[in-house]
């Protein structure tokens, strides 16, 4: 007979039948509590192979990072497994990664022996214990059986990355529910304008650990911000605390932050761990209240989080998302389920924000960008249709490289794909799309699984999430490595995630791995956390502050375990030798003239003004070695009458040594109070700290009460901890001392209890550099932790207010908060502006000198360097014709959608012969992230005869174009075409150039109550830029003349003398006239030297340059006399609307009514642009001549030659060492009063400083500054007004 217990089993190895016999033979159960339970095994030999196996399931995957049994000592090896969320059985690995587990002997006792163990973070759905029995001779053929009892299957929570999944609720002995929750204290709570919460570190086991704040303060756009104090608001106060600011993009691999996310808004959607987070609103929607109303309810769901991550610029993104709708495809809802959003902080109209939903009626899946007024839709349609209940797997993703794309999937479960969109560019996707403020989902209809949002190309990582959406976005946890490095997961760049089914919140924020490989500057100021506003040393443009705390302040921490670890971050060693180096230069007040401490020689903290002995060890601690000792001639003294006197017989010299250094000092009134203070610490310092009688305190307060409560920097000391010397520690209120050697064997710990320093050394980061810190990690055995704390933190701007009167009006930094600044302007990351358009600049598009940085696509293109061909200048680009096509580009130039230029090219021919058609083009050829896009033709030179136009002169080539969409570069395009069969064709001068107003300005009116008539201004910017250098070779050394002595560009007047001759040569002798008729330039056979003779002096040099000299041969009754100069061409760094001045270093060496002139003429026609004679040069001396600012032509045609040149009748020599034109790329403009006209002061400011006067007082100035290039930056300026008083 077979009973319904047959097969079955009590305690996994009881037979149940066996069970009921025996109960029904006792008539009574007993039961075993589950503590004092036991299982045993089967008994077998030692030799049997057989693993018996104790498997726990779980109801949900849970985490698991501790595991202790007990085991009966027999001969058997036990092993710890468990099984992954894939269904995997994987050996559990302890915290080294070594495998978990136990091998253990027979006793004849047989006691249990205590086992347990640290797993290194994993999520299991069942545990297995594994034992197998080892072979011991000793047992022979005996039988016996392995137990196990007291297993414990633990979580451990040490720190917050072990609290991403929820807690398991318990009951308690009344049956209560107990939820547990982490309470966090994330950075986002130092800026929300609540008192009531605040950033708070976490617990440090080290007043020393180093903790940091960082803040981004990039404006929408993701530029930088103009700083120039901080307030802020702390928890703790007088910590260390040191700032640094970053411009740096540099972003590594980002690591999600593990802080939960409570919702603002949860409205009808409720969680269930294993379940997810569902939709509960009722179907359809039932409103209550009245529409408009606070208390309007419509009904639906609701589910918004707040978050903030910073501008994101071209940033990639995808967005991944589980979910089940409760409806089927062909049966939607009213209202459209919306899976993911974005509620923005900011709707200025630059930035789009997204939202993904499903289109019931059109049956898509949907992604919406919008700014509020425009709306960018991007769609794929989901077929075939879906089932209720039947999870889908949403990717959403957008990117900008190689091309900007939009990409949407939706598959299901078994792997099908429902819908896709993908393959297609879209160059209006927007560069601004933000995530700030309040995302989650609404209307949804269904359940949610997984969330995921990921800032980075969506091709590498969709399909592992579409795979298995839980898994990937809750990774098995990582453990941090010895050097802080997180390990790689699948969350590595994700910002938001959450496994719904384990989590009942969102997960994520900004990390500290956003910041970790950024450079950062100090700022150089030392500062304690008190509340109130930290200035900084000036006005910093920032797009980063990170916030640095050290000195930690105790409280009590309690500890629910033992051998926790924890690791933290100390300074480096090398910092802090460095800061001793430099010694201690944290000053009590920034009034005095000099408050560094002497800690190197006794605990006195003042200054002995009366001992210059003091004095330089004081600035010697506080700046190391300033100064050199002084070598002082102390030889015997020479008295003479003669002048001057010239010694007969040598002098014996002697040295001595003095100190000296550059400190300037003078003595001040003594100060009864740090005086006092002084003698009170000195006796602190001799009676050593266990040696202070209990009345410390009360004589203190006698002190401070007799000094009118004056404390010295660092008196004030923490009242929690005693205070440990080498003999005894000495509690607070010194009314209890303890032998040192009792309290140190009581605590044996390694957490640090001693009180921390009242002085002590700054130490911080020296450098603009990337901050890498030490790790140390320790054992948390004593209930005592450090924190550092902010409630509340604001970095500000000093905007100067109408109508107050300040001494300066200080600008570091031009920032839009305080200066009307055009959009033509941009902000560099480093601070200044420049104009935000470059202007297009094509290398060596004259080919002077050769073809070099032009790609021969195809075609024999080479450099003829006739003389008698070129353009302007020798050297032009040629090629030969034959019947193929012929290309040439020149470098790229970046180019934006829309903007319009022309472009140029002078072209000539000889003995061309060609078909019907364009024979000659300028072409421009698009770029898009380095790939060729297309070519366009944008000037050409076609007949449909060609006969009669074999040959030209030089013609210009020109036309006009606009950049189309989907176009980030171009390169001008040379072509000789398949029209073209034979024939010379030369190209010269090659322009790109823009009609567009790219004219960057700035603007600023000043109001004070206080009348002026005179206001100087200092600008501060890079200068005035120099075009092109007469001299070929900068190596002053270098005296070997040829041609290359001069720039090729450098031409002599007259023309005919070729560059670099010597004087001993001549140009030419003729004979066929009378030397009365010869030309100007024409010298006599057998005359002595030519009439003008150019050479480089070989044994003069000036300035570290070589010299050029100029002979002239004065009038005679026969021949005028020559003029004689040089010329140079000038093309770099002209800008049209610019400044330019000529300058010239020359040597003039007899005087003589001769004339030297300077002026400035345009090659493209000959026209002087400005022309200026020295009126009195200087004779015998070197001078340095410049000309007043001049301006520089509107047109596009912006090559000139600079020239000097010597007249007159007189016999002449003059010596040139440089000659070369300054050009302002900046404009200053300034006014006084509230009307009138603005006076031009650019050259002012580059002479002895900008200054406007007027003669009626006013109270009014307007500043504006003009950029024409992008080459150029403006950084700041300081405005004085002199007040009448």
């Amino acid at each position: 007979m077979v009973t319904a217990s047959k097969g079955q089993y009590y305690e996994f190895h009881i037979p149940l039948g066996l069970k009921e016999l025996i109960e029904d033979a006792g008539s009574t159960t007993t039961v075993v509590e589950p503590a004092q339970r036991e299982w045993f095994s089967q008994p077998r030999m030692s030799s049997d192979p057989t693993i018996e196996v104790v498997q726990v399931n779980f109801k949900l995957p849970l985490s698991v990072s501790h595991v202790a049994f007990e085991a009966i000592r027999v001969s058997c090896q036990i092993e710890v497994w468990y099984q992954d969320r894939q269904n995997n059985w994987r050996q559990c690995l302890d915290q080294n990664r070594i495998p978990v587990g136990i091998t253990l002997s027979t006793t004849d006792a047989g006691s249990w022996y205590k086992f347990q163990s640290s797993v290194y973070p994993i999520v299991a759905k069942a545990m297995q214990f594994r034992l197998q029995r080892v072979k011991d001779n000793a047992l022979g053929t005996s039988f016996y059986s392995v137990g196990l009892r007291q297993t414990l299957i633990r979580r451990n929570v040490y720190d917050r990355t072990d609290g991403v999944q929820a807690l398991e609720t318990d009951q308690d002995a009344l049956g209560n529910v107990i939820a547990k929750y982490i309470k966090d204290w994330d950075a986002a709570k130092a800026i929300d304008d609540k008192p009531a919460t605040f950033w708070r570190s976490q617990p440090m086991p080290d007043p020393q650990a180093v903790c940091s704040l960082y803040l981004d303060l990039r404006t929408a756009q993701g530029d930088p911000q103009l700083i120039d104090k901080v307030y802020i608001d702390p928890v703790h106060t007088n910590q260390t605390l040191n700032l640094y600011y970053s411009n740096d993009d540099t972003v590594v691999t980002r690591k999600l932050s593990p802080i939960s996310l409570p919702p603002e808004a949860d409205e009808n959607t409720s969680w269930q761990a294993g379940r997810g987070r569902w939709d509960v609103a009722a179907n359809p929607p039932v409103p209550t209240g009245i529409y408009g109303d606070p208390g309007y309810d419509p009904g639906t769901s609701n589910y918004k989080v707040p978050v903030s991550w910073g501008p994101l610029v071209d940033e990639d993104c995808w967005i991944g998302i589980e979910w089940t709708p409760d409806f089927t495809s062909d049966n939607p809802p009213a209202l459209n389920p919306v899976l993911f959003e974005v509620d923005p902080t900011n709707t200025s109209g630059t930035q789009y924000w997204p939202t993904i939903y499903y289109d019931g009626a059109a049956g898509e899946m949907k992604l919406k960008l919008t700014n509020g007024t425009d709306v960018q839709e991007y769609s794929a349609a989901v077929y075939p249709m879906f089932d209720a209940n039947q999870p889908l797997r949403i990717v959403v993703g957008w990117r900008y490289s190689p091309a900007k794309t939009v990409f949407i999937s939706v598959m299901t479960r078994e792997g099908y794909e429902l819908a896709n969109l993908s393959g297609a560019t879209y160059s209006e996707l927007p560069s601004y799309i933000t995530l700030d403020g309040e995302v989650g989902f609404s209307c949804f209809r269904g359940s949610f699984t997984a969330h995921v949002v990921s800032l980075e190309d969506y091709a590498g990582q969709y399909a592992a999430f579409q795979a298995n959406p839980t898994v990937y976005v809750s990774p098995d946890p990582v453990v941090p490595d010895a050097n802080g490095k997180i390990p790689s997961t699948t969350l590595d760049n994700s910002i938001l995630a959450c496994d719904w089914t384990s989590q009942e919140f969102f997960t994520g924020g900004s990390h500290e791995t956003h910041f970790e490989a950024k450079e950062w500057t100090p700022i150089w100021k030392n500062y304690l956390t008190i509340k109130g506003n930290l200035a900084l040393p000036q006005q910093i443009s920032m797009k980063y502050l990170k916030m640095e705390f050290t000195n930690l302040t105790e409280e009590p921490y309690p500890v629910y375990d033992t051998g926790i670890q924890v690791s933290y971050k100390v300074f480096p060693i090398s910092v802090i030798q460095l800061a001793i180096q430099q010694g201690n230069s944290q000053y009590r007040r920034e009034t005095d003239t000099l408050t560094a401490g002497l800690r190197g020689y006794g605990i006195t903290n003042s200054v002995n003004w009366m001992n210059p002995s003091t004095i330089v060890k004081a600035v010697n601690s506080a700046y190391g070695q300033t100064v050199l000792p002084v070598q002082v001639n102390v030889g015997a003294g020479i008295v003479t009458d003669t002048i001057p006197y010239v010694a007969q017989t040598a002098i014996d010299n002697n040295w001595r040594s003095e100190q000296s250094n550059p400190y300037i000092y003078r003595r001040q009134v003594l100060n009864v109070k740090e005086m006092t203070r002084n003698a009170y610490n000195m006796i602190v310092g001799t009676q050593k700290v266990q040696g202070l009688p209990s009345t410390v305190d009360e004589l203190w307060s006698e002190v401070n009460s007799s000094t009118n409560g004056t404390k010295g920097a660092g008196s004030t000391v923490s009242a929690a901890l005693p205070i440990q010397g080498q003999d005894w520690w000495v509690f607070p209120g010194a009314t209890l001392k303890m032998p040192a050697s009792v309290m140190k064997g009581l605590t044996g710990s390694q957490t640090k209890v001693g009180r921390k320093p009242t002085l002590e050394t700054r130490i911080r980061f020296a450098t603009t550099s990337v901050h890498r810190y030490d790790i140390k990690t320790v054992r948390r055995d004593a209930a005592v932790a450090y924190f550092a704390g902010v409630r509340e933190v604001q970095p500000l701007v000093t905007s100067y207010v109408a109508e107050q009167d300040p001494v300066v009006f200080s600008f570091s930094t031009y920032d839009k908060s305080q200066w009307a600044i055009n959009e033509k302007m941009k902000k560099r990351s480093t601070g200044p502006l420049s104009a935000a358009r470059a202007r297009y600049k094509i290398l060596n598009p004259g080919f002077d000198e050769g073809i070099e940085w032009w790609d021969r696509d195809t075609g024999n293109w080479y450099h003829d360097n006739d003389p008698l061909v070129g353009h302007w200048l020798p050297g032009t680009l040629a090629t030969v014709a034959d019947g193929t096509n012929q290309n040439i580009t020149s470098t790229e130039v970046e180019v934006q959608e829309g903007w319009d230029f022309s472009a140029s090219v002078w072209v000539r021919w000889a003995d061309l012969a060609a078909n019907s058609g364009a024979a000659l083009q300028l072409n421009v050829t698009t770029y898009l992230d380095g790939e060729i896009v297309g070519n366009d033709t944008v000037a050409e030179i076609t007949y449909s005869d060609w006969t009669g136009h074999e040959a030209s002169t030089w013609t210009e080539l020109t036309g006009n174009y606009t950049v189309p969409s989907g176009v980030d570069g171009i390169k001008v395009r040379l072509t000789v075409t398949e029209n073209a069969t034979a024939g010379t064709v030369h190209f010269d001068t090659v322009t790109v150039w823009t009609e567009d107003n790219i004219i960057g300005t700035i603007y600023k009116d000043f109001i004070t109550t206080s009348k002026f008539a005179r206001v100087r201004c200092e600008f501060m910017d890079s200068g005035v830029k120099m075009s092109d250098s007469m001299w070929a070779q900068l190596d002053p050394l270098d005296t070997n003349i040829s041609h290359t002595a001069l720039a090729y560009y450098t031409r002599t007047i007259p023309d005919v003398v070729p560059a670099g001759t010597w004087s001993d040569t001549f140009h030419e002798w003729g004979s066929a006239t009378p030397e009365s008729t010869l030309p100007l330039h024409d010298v006599a056979w057998g005359a002595p030297r030519s009439l003008v003779a150019i050479d480089v002096d070989p044994n003069r040099m000036y300035d570290g340059k070589r010299v050029l000299h100029f002979f002239r041969q004065g009038r005679t009754a026969e021949l005028e006399a020559g003029e004689a100069g040089v010329k140079v061409m000038q093309t770099t760094n002209f800008v049209a609307g610019g400044l330019f001045r000529i300058r010239a270093t020359y040597l003039k060496p007899y005087a003589n009514d001769n004339q030297i002139t300077v002026r400035l003429r345009r090659m493209s026609d000959g026209v002087f642009i400005y022309e200026e004679t020295i009126a009195k040069p200087v004779v015998g001396y070197w001078e340095s001549f410049k000309t007043n600012f001049q301006e520089i032509p509107l047109s596009a045609d912006q090559t000139y030659t600079v020239e000097l040149v010597c007249t007159g009748d007189d016999q002449d020599e003059l010596y040139l060492s440089d000659l070369y034109c300054e050009v302002a790329h900046i404009r200053y403009y300034m006014q006084l009063g509230g009307e009138g006209f603005l006076h031009d002061v650019t050259e002012l400011r580059y002479g002895t400083g900008a200054q406007v006067t007027c003669t009626d007082p006013v109270n009014e100035v307007a500043v504006s500054a003009v950029c024409l290039t992008d080459r150029a930056f403006l950084y700041g300026c300081r405005l004085i007004p002199d007040y009448l008083q």
